[in-house]
């Protein structure tokens, strides 16, 4: 099942709700406001008049009945509700009516031969839905999970339902939590009429953590770095940050490599000179 244009609109107007709460009329300028103000945040008004709109068009956007809004104008919009690039961009990519490609289940083969030139660092082939394709021996060896070669799996609800990967995270498995999911509501706004980023949101809705992160309605950039300390068994203290290499073709595959930290580096390079 896909999601009707519709739907599409009435995220936009969850999104907009969400970050007119957020905000305070001190945050914007507005110093003096009287009366009682029955709204958490920013009122409608507030926000048509900062973005030079009409209130009546505003309500509809929000209410997502509203059609054919330019460019020009939503940036208008995302500027008087104080949205940072990544934010702005969501909320573009939410006005789109457009609808995007399903990635290839299977890595080109010159993928596959990037990904096993990288040795020293924990590597894997995802698709715009999270799904790992693909990995090397030194992501195995790092998270634990089946040697390369094993089925594909979605990483994100690994992270979530795997509980010897969510512990490896330990007490930082929450803001870890937080800025994955800022990055998957950012993946789903752009492919919103893609059924798997529903069912993959649908399927962890019953995590508190989840839940509270996707509630937040933050945003980041899709393929983003999270700074990430974990403790892996065959390897012990591992910190990384995740570097993406988009690939010059139409198949919708990433090669995302965790750089790890100098000592990081050095630990993992012992583990994997020793004879297997």
């Amino acid at each position: 099942m896909t999601l009707a244009i519709s739907d599409r609109r009435r995220e936009l107007g969850r999104y907009l709700r969400a970050r007119r709460a957020r905000l305070q009329p001190t945050d914007v300028g507005l110093s003096h406001v009287g009366g009682h103000r029955r709204v958490a945040g920013l009122r409608r008004e507030e926000v048509a008049a900062l973005a030079g709109v009409g209130v009546t068009w505003y309500t509809m956007l929000e209410n997502g009945s509203a059609a054919g809004a330019s460019q020009t104008t939503l940036n208008a919009v995302a500027r008087a509700l104080h949205l940072n690039p990544d934010e702005t961009e969501y909320l573009l990519g939410l006005a789109e009516d457009g609808s995007t490609a399903a990635p290839q289940p299977r890595p080109e083969r010159r993928t596959l031969t990037t990904l096993a030139s990288i040795e020293w660092a924990p590597a894997y082939v995802c698709t715009t839905q999270w799904m790992v394709l693909a990995w090397n021996r030194a992501m195995a060896l790092v998270w634990g999970i089946e040697a390369p070669g094993g089925e594909p799996f979605n990483i994100v609800a690994r992270m979530f339902r795997d509980p010897a990967v969510r512990a490896m995270h330990g007490d930082r498995f929450e803001p870890f939590a937080r800025a994955l999911v800022a990055m998957v509501r950012t993946g789903a706004g752009r492919r919103i009429d893609d059924p798997m980023y529903r069912e993959l949101c649908e399927s962890l809705n019953d995590d508190p953590v989840f839940r509270a992160a996707w509630d937040a309605y933050d945003v980041a950039a899709p393929r983003g770095s999270i700074p990430t300390l974990v403790q892996s068994a065959a390897v012990g203290s591992f910190a990384y940050e995740a570097l993406t290499l988009a690939l010059p073709d139409d198949a919708g595959h990433f090669i995302v490599v965790q750089v790890p930290d100098e000592a990081s580096a050095a630990r993992l390079r012992t583990v994997l000179a020793e004879p297997g």
